[in-house]
């Protein structure tokens, strides 16, 4: 009798040493980030062995494990998930530790949670939500900036435009001309709205004819010994503000890869606190607000005449934006799997 009163008693002892064990993990932002990873992914959900080895590798990336640490971040983060549902039991824990994190370190998070999320065609519609819903808890738990931004002046100006969109395009050329010779590249032969150009759904539906389009490029950039930075134009893309339904719309001429638009991303995400944006290039400026859950952007000509002052909710712009990026990231591991790296690293500034 004593006995079974003293397994029982240790048994208990060890289950709550081991439940406040995994608690305390909380605190530590490298299991945060491994668990909100296997929330969106796993919970409830049965992946496939191989996805889950995607997400290791992941692990390794870009939380700078080693393989010995590894089985442990993985095995104790999931424990946390699947069996204590740490997202909704424990998520003022979790948030506090996200609200500790530096800028850089959410910037990296969100990266690798949109890494994690290209591995399949499409996530499902729960891991869709859940990753909607981490990645926006990343800007919601940015610390409150002690300095209050001033509204431009410009803002009262602004035409409010609901349904304003996001939208990164592919563009293309068709000669490449170095030491006065010219080379022809066929376009991708596959229907678009712009010939010399493809939306992020357009390459999506047809990869094998945008592999052939950066074959083509890297076949020529061998043959003639040529330096990345003399082809580098034709892997460039655009990101671009729109709205069905109405003319005005943004462009971003400079910003050629998806590394250098996290410029303007970045600050949407986790800057507009600190400070309005402001980008002046040649020809190009652009200036952008956020307050009252409103996002105000206006671009103006190199003589700083204004040529566009539109305005959006914050919410619904970021995550056009983040859907956007998504897919992107999923066309650049798609070519990648098909042996064409170039776009994957140029395009992600690795």
């Amino acid at each position: 009798m004593y006995i079974v009163i003293f397994l029982i008693i240790m048994f208990i002892g060890f289950y709550l040493f081991r439940l406040n064990s995994l608690k305390a993990k909380l605190d530590d932002p490298i299991y945060v980030a491994a668990s909100l990873v296997i929330y969106v992914i796993e919970q409830d959900i049965e992946i496939e062995e191989k996805y889950r080895y995607f997400i290791l590798e992941q692990f390794l990336t870009f939380l700078n494990l080693s393989t010995k640490d590894l089985k442990e971040v993985y095995s104790a983060s999931y424990v946390l998930i699947k069996k204590r549902n740490a997202y909704e039991s424990y998520a003022e824990k979790i948030k506090a530790t996200v609200q500790s994190l530096t800028v850089e370190q959410r910037k990296s998070l969100d990266k690798l949670f949109v890494r994690c999320s290209i591995f399949n065609e499409a996530l499902t519609e729960t891991q869709t939500e859940r990753l909607n819903a981490v990645r926006l808890l990343l800007t919601q738990c940015v610390e409150p900036s002690q300095k209050i931004l001033e509204q431009p002046e410009w803002c009262q100006n602004t035409k409010l435009l609901d349904g304003l969109k996001a939208e990164i395009v592919f563009l293309f050329k068709q000669e490449l001309s170095t030491q006065g010779a010219t080379t022809s590249i066929n376009l991708p032969n596959f229907p678009r709205i712009v010939e010399e150009q493809a939306t992020t759904e357009e390459a999506l539906l047809n990869i094998d004819g945008l592999y052939d389009y950066y074959r083509q490029v890297g076949d020529v950039t061998e043959q003639a010994n040529l330096a990345f930075y003399e082809v580098s134009y034709f892997y460039w893309m655009r990101l671009w503000l729109w709205h069905p339904d109405e003319e005005e719309s943004i462009s971003f001429p400079w910003y050629d890869t998806l590394a250098s638009m996290m410029f303007f991303i970045s600050w949407l995400r986790f800057g507009f606190e600190l400070e309005n944006f402001i980008d002046h290039r040649q020809g190009w400026s652009l200036e952008a607000h956020v307050s009252n859950g409103v996002v105000f952007i206006r671009q103006l000509d190199d003589e700083g005449e204004e040529l566009t002052n539109i305005s959006t909710p914050y919410i619904n712009l970021l995550q056009s934006i983040n859907e956007v990026e998504q897919r992107v990231q999923r066309v650049a591991y798609l070519l990648f799997q098909k042996g064409e790296s170039t776009p994957f690293y140029y395009w992600n500034g690795d």
